[in-house]
Formats: structure tokens, C-alpha cells, sequence
């Protein structure tokens, strides 16, 4: 049996309910006698993976809702500035959190831009361009 949670919130206040119950969720698991001994027990680790190459940093519940209202704050306030570039159609912020079963929950923060058909079309060409430069990164492997 797979038991993993995964939701994509929209607002702040559905991110923060959220995961305040995928928190209880995972302590219910400790009186759960379905549930392997291996999963239960063991407190929740909220885990926030940054942007580059930096390691991901394990929170505690306050300073990731925290983290949580300072993301949204920042998500909102970018939204606008995005689309008043004229390059996007649209922007929506969303913050996803997964739980998975051995009790590590994942959050990710991002905004869902759809690119207007000059920018799509500028994409296009770059790739065209890296397909023709670098074929030898493109080309499908015949299976035998």
C-alpha cells in the first residue's frame, strides 16, 4: 500500500490548513496498527529544498508557517509584476506539499506562467537552434 499525500494549494490560508493536517496526519500514524512499525513514531521532518545547488533544510512547524507566509506574501506581490511584462498570459502562484510515507513532508513554492505566443515562439527558436548545434544531445537512441 502506498501512502503518500500530495495537494497543490492556491492561497495562503488552504497552504497553512494544509499543512497543519498533513502534520496530524502523520502523528495519527503512531496509533495506527496498520501501519509498519518503521513509519510510525518518529515526528514529522518538514523539508524546504531551495532554489541552485543549495541543500535542502528541514523546518519546524512554526518557522514553516512562517516560511509559508512570507512565500506567499512574496507570490502575490511578484504575480503583477509578471504579467505587466507582457511576456506571460498568465500567472498563478501555488505552493505544493507532499507527504510521503515515511513521514518527510516536502513543500514547493512556484508560479505557473503560461508564456504569450511571442515569448513561446522566441523558446522555439532557441531550441530549434540548440537542436541544430547540439544533435549529437538529441537524437533518440534506436532500441534493438
Amino acid at each position: 500500500m502506498k501512502d503518500e499525500h500530495r495537494y497543490t494549494e492556491l492561497t495562503k490560508a488552504d497552504t497553512l490548513n494544509r499543512l497543519t493536517y498533513l502534520v496530524q496526519l502523520h502523528k495519527d500514524r503512531a496509533n495506527d496498527e496498520s501501519v509498519p512499525s518503521h513509519r510510525r513514531g518518529e515526528p514529522v521532518k518538514i523539508t524546504v529544498c531551495t532554489s541552485g545547488d543549495l541543500a535542502c533544510v528541514e523546518l519546524s512547524m512554526t518557522k514553516a508557517k512562517e516560511l509559508i507566509k512570507k512565500t506567499w506574501d512574496r507570490m502575490n506581490s511578484d504575480t503583477p509584476l509578471t504579467l505587466e511584462s507582457g511576456n506571460f498570459v498568465s500567472a498563478i502562484p501555488t505552493m505544493e506539499l507532499y507527504l510521503t510515507e515515511y513521514g518527510t513532508l516536502w513543500m514547493y513554492a512556484k508560479i505557473d506562467k503560461t508564456a504569450s505566443d511571442e515569448l513561446q515562439a522566441k523558446w522555439d527558436a532557441i531550441e530549434a537552434t540548440r537542436k541544430e548545434q547540439f544533435a549529437e544531445l538529441y537524437t533518440e537512441e534506436v532500441s534493438q
